[in-house]
């Protein structure tokens, strides 16, 4: 089978130039029988540009503002970048209406719960507290992790099969079952609540993490690319007959 595209969001201003593009998501992604193309400009018509791929990427990034679901912006949010917000937000409709495999990760994971008429937690420390710490408090500090807690009978734990996971950890805000859209289940929860993984029976396309698996090797982040290589070769296929 040839070589299957898909397309990977990258971080845009706010005039949609491209600021930056993670050679992590390309790589990882790039292991597989899978071309990440990032999307470095928006096309006009998001669906017949989007009908070309086998697979849509949701990568990290900025807080999405909190006028998609109803909020005003917290005193510890990030200024919105509404180009790419707007942009990420129609992707993923097309998307879900062509039934296309989806990956959210962070930034991404939170997109796909608003989309579906979540909301989020807009700042843990300050709302939820910090029994789990799911951001390290200055940009100089090593990377941190934490548990999660894998819940049985999901998707997570048909290929990873531990109760338990330590995972990284990169963000501020977050989902809860509180704010988590209706259409989704969570797979795998934090200590303090903070869901880290959610999957849906209505869209099972849907992959969605908060945190990164692209820069991990471990069982749990390597099932997680398994996972949507095969919905992407499965989409492949269906769509070939």
């Amino acid at each position: 089978m040839k070589k299957l595209d898909v397309l990977l969001t990258s971080k845009l201003d706010e005039n949609g130039e491209p600021e930056a593009i993670s050679k992590l998501y390309i790589n990882r992604i790039n292991e597989y029988n899978l071309n990440a193309i990032p999307l470095i400009e928006k096309n006009n018509n998001i669906k017949e540009f989007l009908i070309n791929f086998n697979g849509l990427v949701l990568t990290g990034g900025g807080d999405i503002n909190p006028k998609y679901y109803n909020q005003n912006l917290h005193p510890k949010g990030e200024k919105p970048n509404n180009y790419r917000d707007e942009l990420e937000f129609e992707l993923f409709n097309v998307a879900i209406d062509l039934g296309m495999p989806i990956l959210g990760i962070c930034r991404g994971f939170q997109l796909i719960n608003i989309a579906l008429g979540g909301s989020l937690i807009q700042d843990i420390p300050s709302i939820i507290g910090n029994k789990v710490l799911h951001s390290k408090l200055a940009k100089t500090d090593v990377d941190i992790s934490h548990n999660i807690n894998i819940i049985k009978g999901t998707t997570l734990s048909n290929y990873y099969k531990k109760e338990t996971a330590d995972i990284n950890t990169f963000h501020h805000q977050g989902v809860t079952i509180d704010v988590l859209s209706n259409i989704l289940k969570p797979s795998a929860i934090a200590d303090d609540g903070i869901i880290e993984a959610f999957y849906s029976d209505k869209y099972p396309m849907i992959t969605a993490v908060q945190w990164h698996p692209e820069r991990s090797y471990d069982k749990l982040s390597i099932g997680i690319f398994d996972e949507f290589y095969n919905n992407c070769k499965n989409y492949y296929i269906k769509r070939s007959k």
